[in-house]
C-alpha cells in the first residue's frame, strides 16, 4: 500500500524564554504565527522565524513548525 500526504497547514511556533519560577528553573512561553504557505522553503521559514525572534526581546529556546496533513491511500 502506498500512502498520500496531503499538507492542510502550517503554524511557526518560537519558544521564549519568559521568566524563572520560585526554584530557580527557567519558564518559557510559545509564540504561534499560523497561516504559513504549506509549500514555503524550509530554509526562508528559519530566516523569518530568526527576524521575528530577534524582534521579541527574549531569550530564544526553540523554533518549531508544526504541519497539519491528511494522510490517505494513494
Amino acid at each position: 500500500m502506498e500512502a498520500k500526504k496531503d499538507p492542510k497547514s502550517t503554524s511557526l511556533v518560537i519558544e521564549l524564554k519568559s521568566g524563572t519560577n520560585d526554584s530557580g528553573a527557567d519558564t518559557f512561553k510559545k509564540k504561534s504565527f499560523s497561516n504559513v504557505k504549506v509549500d514555503a522553503p524550509i530554509n526562508n521559514i528559519l530566516i523569518v522565524a530568526t527576524a521575528i525572534a530577534s524582534l521579541l526581546d527574549a531569550p530564544i529556546r526553540n523554533i518549531m513548525l508544526n504541519e497539519v496533513s491528511i494522510l490517505s491511500e494513494a
